[in-house]
């Protein structure tokens, strides 16, 4: 009894040393397991890989061989992890990277080089780019025009305190020149006991085509004969009213405010030629006066001294000159100006400006020549036309020198020369 008792201890320690043995080797196998992702170990899974970890013993008390004890080892989360015990079947396994890392790994299809420059990380939370909105092209306002000239006669029904036709009951012969879309020319000869000369400029209003009625307004300058013979100022506006591509209808009002006031009202018939339909661009204020001249062309203020000859008037006597400048764009100004000796005159031209002539670095004249009209104070109370030229001569960008000549051919011929110097409101080209 006592043999077989002794044996019994034995195996029972032999076992429980095999027991420590072996789960010593299987710590150190759970250990192995946490460091190496189940990704990235190249394993073989057994077919008994969700069975539980199991220790087989012998029949008989009989202890197996190491190699064959451990089968399976529990990985985390319930993963299990089948790994050979043999040498052999060791390999070496590279690690994940971490997420938000690059992998400088030279395979596979996303290979990075280790040089190449990092992603540009981006900002879910920006807005996107705005995107630049197509130019918007403002549409071209057209419109159609029923351009026509006409040659007419009628009847002036006139009054006024003047002794001119324009202020009688006169014949009128009458004209219409249109020589743009919306501008025309429209002289007109009144015959009674003297005879008047109108010579407006008109801007014409759209004109569909015949049974259409079209308005005009415009200035321009009147011319009387006879006893009272005088320059005045002209101011009209009338309707056109075509009637078919032969015939047109007018009426008309003539207006001359200045000297001694008249006014005349026109109705006439007159035939059409040069009769066209157009398409037209809308007329604007930068068409017929430029905005942005081309070139400088200053304006300005001064004074200075007339010499003048003929008349009674400040511009045939020597007086004082108060004169100025003002640009209507690079080509065109309005130079009104003020002679006082023991009358006082009232010089109002529109010229046209020459190019700029420089004759040397220093020297440069810039010559002019216009019309317009005068209006004389006094006993000899007139107004007539005037006919003026001349030069400026720059002195700097602030002052230039003026020599110019005004004559007022009709009534009383005078004459005069202007001597002064200006202040300029800008440089004059170079």
């Amino acid at each position: 009894m006592k043999h077989p008792l002794l044996l019994e201890r034995t195996l029972l320690s032999f076992s429980l040393a095999v027991s420590a043995l072996v789960g010593g080797q299987v710590s150190a196998g759970a250990q192995v397991s946490d460091t190496i992702p189940s990704s990235e170990v190249s394993q073989k899974t057994s077919p008994t890989a969700t069975q539980p970890t199991e220790i087989l013993a012998n029949p008989g008390n009989s202890t197996p061989p190491l190699g064959e004890s451990l089968r399976q080892v529990p990985a985390d989360e319930g993963e299990t992890v089948a790994q050979e015990t043999q040498p052999e079947s060791a390999q070496v396994v590279s690690p994940v990277p971490k997420p938000g890392t690059v992998s400088t790994s030279t395979s596979g299809f996303f290979a990075q080089s280790p040089d190449a420059p990092p992603p540009i990380p981006t900002d879910p939370s920006a807005p996107p780019p705005a995107e630049t909105p197509a130019p918007v092209e403002t549409p071209t306002v057209v419109e159609t025009r029923y351009r026509f000239s006409y040659a007419g006669f009628g009847v002036n029904l006139g009054t006024g305190s003047g002794d001119t036709a324009l202020g009688e009951v006169s014949f009128a012969a009458f004209s219409k020149f249109a020589f743009s879309p919306y501008l025309s020319f429209r002289p007109a000869v009144l015959v009674s006991n003297d005879v008047s000369f109108l010579f407006p400029v008109t801007y014409d209003f759209p004109n569909q085509g015949p049974g259409t009625i079209s308005p005009y307004v415009g200035v321009g300058p009147v011319f009387s004969t006879g006893r009272s013979g005088n320059v005045d100022l002209l101011l009209t506006a009338g309707l056109d009213y075509p009637l078919n591509p032969q015939l047109a209808l007018t009426a008309s009002v003539n207006v001359a405010p200045l000297n001694k006031f008249d006014i005349g009202f026109i109705l006439g018939l007159a035939y059409t030629f040069a009769t066209e339909t157009i398409t037209t661009t809308a007329p604007s204020l930068g068409q017929i006066i430029p905005q942005k001249p081309p070139r400088p062309n200053p304006s300005y203020l001064g004074g200075g001294v007339n010499f003048g000859a003929g008349g009674r008037s400040g511009l045939g006597r020597v007086s004082g000159a108060i004169y100025s400048k003002i640009a209507l764009g690079s080509t065109f100004s309005f130079r009104p100006g003020v002679l006082i000796s023991r009358d006082v005159s009232f010089l109002l031209p529109v010229t046209y400006d020459f190019d700029v002539i420089s004759l040397s670095n220093y020297i440069r004249l810039a010559p002019y020549a216009g019309v317009g009209a005068i209006f004389s104070t006094g006993k000899d109370n007139t107004s007539g036309l005037l006919l003026t030229g001349g030069v400026d001569i720059p002195l700097s960008d602030q002052f230039a020198a003026t020599v110019g000549v005004n004559i007022a051919p009709i009534d009383r011929f005078s004459i005069g020369f202007l001597v002064g110097v200006a202040y300029t409101f800008g440089p004059f080209d170079r």
